[in-house]
């Protein structure tokens, strides 16, 4: 072979073998990335922000006058410590606030849940009985997003004792109810009006998880054996669980922080029949001026709702079903 041949041979080898691109694929990806990343703090911005200014800060700022008595106009302010956590604990009448409290949110989630469930598995695509879904679906979910003070001014004119209601009842001989102002009354009458103000969310995120469910899985079902009501616990229910683990989750928390529909019904009356936390604390911060007291209840109030959100995620591992 002479010289020229094995050097032009060479050269072919050196042409065809890869060349090493490594470092500079790398340098690439990390150029992306850092563009990536600098995007994505840009658009998370105004967010974080927003969350810092109106969420962060005040629960800071909430913990930090609670540990003083701090009234809201006039006076000095006193460092108390855990006085007006203390205070709150040992008192009856606040007790009294938690069980009403804890009644409203454990009536009205169950029955958000199962109304919200019986309505989307009646409403769902898979049922042809039901005529006009579409329709019925926007009539439960406008209460949703119509304003909530707007919705309990009119709920308290037919709760009256003259009111469409009432007249109702009389209608068909029943005695007209005291609903706003009967201590037993009170508290119903409130979880009825947030009931049918609340249901449509529910309902509408069910019916979109029970129409992701395969139909195969129905048949299959249907070929075994298995009964309608049979397939919608055995099939449905299991599979919709995630769901009704979010929605459940979701619903506990906001009924927890219910005062709207108190404020405006009943102004927590009777006496304190229908007085909530959010409620008593806003009257101890903002009508009694005790700013340090009122903080403490919400302080309570969040550790309350903590504790139940981490029981909740404890329990979703035994009752909820995540497809693999």
């Amino acid at each position: 072979m002479t010289a020229t041949a094995a050097s032009s041979t060479a050269g072919q080898a050196a042409a065809t073998r890869p060349r090493y691109t490594g470092g500079r694929a790398a340098a690439g990806r990390r150029a992306r990335f850092d563009r990536d990343s600098r995007s994505a703090v840009g658009f998370l911005s105004f967010n974080m922000a927003g969350f810092a200014l109106f969420t962060l800060v005040p629960v800071v700022l909430s913990v930090y006058i609670a540990l003083f008595n701090w009234p809201l106009t006039g006076g000095r302010t006193k460092f108390v410590g855990l006085g007006n956590f203390s205070t709150a604990l040992s008192s009856y009448g606040f007790w009294r606030i938690v069980l009403n409290t804890l009644y409203f949110v454990g009536v009205y989630t169950t029955l958000n849940l199962i109304v919200s469930l019986a309505l989307a598995a009646a409403l769902s695509p898979r049922v042809k009985a039901v005529k006009g879904k579409a329709f019925l679906r926007v009539v439960f979910f406008i209460p949703v997003v119509t304003p909530l003070v707007a919705s309990s001014l009119v709920w308290s004119l037919m709760y009256n004792q003259g009111g469409i209601i009432n007249a109702a009842l009389g209608a068909v001989g029943i005695p007209a109810v005291p609903w706003l102002t009967s201590g037993p009354w009170a508290m119903p009458s409130i979880i009825f009006m947030s009931l049918w103000l609340g249901f449509g969310y529910n309902m509408i995120l069910f019916i979109a998880g029970m129409t992701n469910i395969p139909d195969s899985l129905h048949d299959a079902a249907a070929v075994d054996g298995a009964s309608p009501l049979r397939r919608f616990f055995s099939v449905t229910i299991p599979l919709l669980s995630p769901l009704i683990f979010f929605g459940t989750l979701l619903t506990l928390i906001t009924s927890f922080q219910v005062f709207v529909q108190a404020y405006v019904l009943t102004g927590g009356g009777p006496g304190n029949a229908s007085t909530t936390m959010v409620l008593d604390l806003y009257d101890e911060a903002f009508r009694y001026l005790r700013l340090g007291y009122g903080s403490s209840i919400a302080v309570l109030l969040a550790i309350m709702i903590l504790i139940v959100t981490a029981v909740m995620f404890w329990l979703q591992k035994r009752f909820v079903f995540y497809e693999r």
